[in-house]
């Protein structure tokens, strides 16, 4: 997981909308170090977790 280069997650059920807890981005951030695309397109995410801004290879953040 630690390789990990994209992360764009998919909704599980597309009629009940795209749902992403924030508990999941606090605890998988710090270990997605070589992490370059991150996509949170399409989920209704307030505030990103300051472990974002330790990606020192991220390129690309959607947040639309």
């Amino acid at each position: 997981m630690e390789h990990l280069r994209m992360f764009i997650p998919l909704p599980i059920d597309v009629w009940s909308g795209y749902w992403l807890s924030n508990k999941v981005l606090e605890e998988l951030m710090p270990k997605l170090r070589r992490l370059r695309v991150l996509s949170l397109s399409g989920y209704e995410i307030r505030e990103v977790p300051s472990s974002v801004g330790d990606l020192k290879h991220l390129s690309l953040l959607g947040c639309l």
